[in-house]
């Protein structure tokens, strides 16, 4: 299952990003400080809020 999770590199986004893929969810990030993401293993950055419409709904195209 792929999840989105926005503000993945706050407090608590951080944890559920780590969470999610120990669970074995294919992880979508996205994030103003994608530096702050570490190394969440097999999560995905993509472009942060500054990006473009068009972008942030081609990161939710088979998220569920």
């Amino acid at each position: 299952m792929k999840v989105l999770v926005t503000g993945a590199t706050g407090f608590i986004g951080r944890r559920v990003v780590s969470h999610l893929a120990d669970a074995g969810f294919e992880v979508r990030t996205a994030s103003r400080r994608p530096e702050r993401l570490g190394r969440a293993s097999g999560a995905v950055l993509l472009p942060g809020f500054d990006a473009p419409a068009d972008a942030f709904l081609a990161m939710m195209e088979g998220v569920t």
